[in-house]
């Protein structure tokens, strides 16, 4: 049934609300609204016989009673269902915060047990470096030291008494000698007997005593008197017949590096020192020369023929002279390439020292920035790092055999040994997803 209703303009607002209701609720609005209607008319309020009054409050409560329950039960049921399914929000979203927090810790566990491994090796490596370190400067004191001393009793001996670098300078002979297989050299430095020096020098018939000078000046009425005398007296018992003054820091006074005279009816060679020619070299010329000297005045050994034959020394010690020039020459020319060679190795060493701080700089780097280091080489002859290899060689036998990539480094496990593959857990978990994809980009350029 429809009912139309007429109100004034300024009241149409007031029915918007009814219009939107059932047709069954409209009508009991409109019987509500009659039973509340009579009652103000009934003007309760003045009326002296209320028993009309609750007649009809009683007949109102007896209709509408079991609508207002049916619409508390209504309402209950609604703020029932309502508080279920805020709590089963509420629920479900606790238990999602719940297991984003579990997430989060878990992987803040993993974080920390992989910063702590992180931390564990880079302590035991630069404790193991540190110890290496330690033991390498405990060896070079050790080194040093032995160094030092054997500097030390070196110096002692070139630097002490006349008595210590005259021995040094005749241990040096002995030494030189026996490297020349020119005969015997026999050791008279403690014959007390006269005519004795330091050395008797045997070849066959030559008997050829060796005096040796090590000092750095001489002294021409101490040195060489006493040197003379002595040739006299091993003379006269016929110890000698021929002798060799030989002095390696000192020129002879008033003679040529290299001069023969004769005393006592023998020759006499004396040798000194002479610029830019190294002892060992001076001590061989010395005895070579000798050598020779005594098998020319063997050969002859006429007494007229004297004045001759000392011309022919004083020509042999004259062009011996000339060669030690030439050979000072020689050895300057020598010296001069030696110190060119030297810089040029100097500047080598240098150069080498540069090379290897580049490539520790590049090492520095890369164990910064780990993700940068060339992961992938078609030529397999280029040098790998083993354990980067090792997870290169996996990553791509896991493609091989499944025919996709692996999403995460325990994928790979299977195709690494065991002790690498820990390692390449705490140095390429966070960078395996980058490392994958630069594989991919490079199997992807090859093709092409």
């Amino acid at each position: 049934m429809l009912v139309s209703l007429t109100i004034p303009d300024d009241k149409a607002h007031v029915c918007d609300w009814l219009l939107q209701q059932s047709p069954d609720t409209t009508a009991h609005i409109l019987e509500l609204t009659q039973t509340v209607y009579k009652m103000n008319q009934m003007n309760t309020h003045i009326s002296h016989d209320n028993a009309q009054y609750l007649q009809l409050i009683h007949e109102w409560e007896q209709k509408y009673k079991h609508l207002l329950v049916s619409y508390q039960d209504e309402i209950a049921d609604v703020i029932s269902k309502t508080k279920e399914n805020c709590n089963q929000e509420y629920e479900h979203k606790l238990s999602q915060y719940k297991k984003r927090i579990d997430e989060l810790t878990d992987t803040n566990v993993k974080e920390r047990e992989y910063y702590t491994n992180q931390i564990a090796y880079t302590r035991q490596t630069k404790e193991r470096e540190f110890e290496q370190f330690t033991k390498l400067v405990s060896d070079s004191q050790m080194e040093n030291e032995k160094l030092n001393k054997s500097v030390n009793d070196l110096t002692k001996l070139f630097t002490g008494s006349a008595s210590n670098t005259g021995i040094v300078g005749e241990n040096l002979v002995h030494y030189t000698f026996n490297t020349l297989q020119l005969g015997f050299l026999e050791d008279m430095r403690y014959d007390t007997s006269p005519g004795c020096e330091d050395f008797l020098w045997s070849n066959g018939d030559m008997l050829c005593s060796v005096e040796v000078k090590n000092s750095k000046c001489l002294h021409s009425k101490h040195d060489i008197e006493k040197h003379i005398k002595r040739i006299d007296e091993a003379t006269q018992t016929s110890k000698i017949n021929c002798a060799l003054f030989l002095s390696l820091n000192a020129r002879v006074p008033n003679m040529t590096p290299f001069q023969i005279q004769s005393h006592s009816g023998i020759p006499v060679l004396y040798v000194s020192k002479h610029d830019s020619v190294s002892h060992q070299t001076l001590i061989e010329l010395a005895f070579r020369f000798m050598h020779i000297i005594w098998n020319l005045y063997s050969k002859n050994t006429d007494t007229s023929q004297t004045p001759q034959y000392n011309r022919v020394f004083h020509d042999i010690s004259s062009v011996f002279s000339q060669q030690t020039k030439s050979l000072s020459a020689l050895d300057d020319s020598i010296s001069i390439i030696e110190k060119n060679t030297q810089q040029t190795f100097t500047q080598l060493q240098k150069l080498r020292k540069s090379k290897a701080s580049l490539l520790q700089s590049l090492d520095n780097f890369y164990s910064l920035y780990p993700v940068l280091k060339p992961i992938y080489q078609s030529n397999p002859n280029d040098e790998f790092d083993q354990i980067h290899n090792s997870l290169i060689k996996g990553i791509l036998t896991f493609h091989t055999k499944r025919k996709k990539y692996p999403k995460d480094i325990q994928n790979v496990k299977c195709y690494i040994d065991d002790q690498e593959f820990d390692e390449l857990v705490l140095q390429y978990t966070n960078e395996f997803p980058a490392i994958v994809q630069s594989i991919k980009k490079s199997k992807i350029r090859e093709k092409k």
